[in-house]
């Protein structure tokens, strides 16, 4: 099985996302998604679809993942219903059950170092985090953290 392996199935997302980014703000809005993802090519990639209510509207959005044997990395592609272009969003790859990607983001116009983090991976739970490096501090700030739970048997019990 893939390093993205574990996604195959069904999830509901629990997501907390800051309301305003690279502002110093603490409040989040919190929302809730169903989730599905696949694997294809055997393992060498996988997509998935998020998809629920968000900020009172239906939303839709769907990640592509492939794996580069050459170099070890993924490369996560991301498009949704309000972004119909699929464009790559980071790259990184998987060490010791943690998944790391890096890539860039505008945001208000200033680009910002993104960064994707996969953690707390079991057969039922995951965790996802992304971040924006500040430019000039180099710290960087958690803006969006999805808790997944898997819906059903995990796909190894099926």
């Amino acid at each position: 099985m893939s390093d993205f392996g574990f996604l195959t199935g069904r999830w509901t997302i629990r997501h907390q996302r800051l309301t305003e980014v690279m502002s110093g703000c603490t409040e989040w809005t919190r929302f809730q998604t169903g989730y599905e993802a696949w694997q294809l090519l055997g393992g060498l990639a996988n997509m998935d679809r998020t998809y629920g209510e968000v900020d009172g509207a239906h939303f839709e959005g769907v990640s592509v993942r492939t794996f580069d044997p050459e170099t070890g990395e993924w490369t996560i592609y991301w498009m949704d219903i309000w972004n119909t272009t699929l464009r790559e969003q980071v790259r990184g790859r998987f060490e010791d059950g943690v998944g790391t990607f890096y890539g860039t983001e505008r945001h208000q116009g200033i680009e910002y170092r993104m960064r994707f983090v996969w953690k707390d991976i079991t057969a039922t739970t995951a965790r996802w985090e992304q971040a924006y490096q500040d430019p000039d501090s180099g710290e960087w700030e958690t803006n969006w953290i999805m808790e997944f739970t898997r819906e059903g048997d995990t796909p190894d019990s099926e």
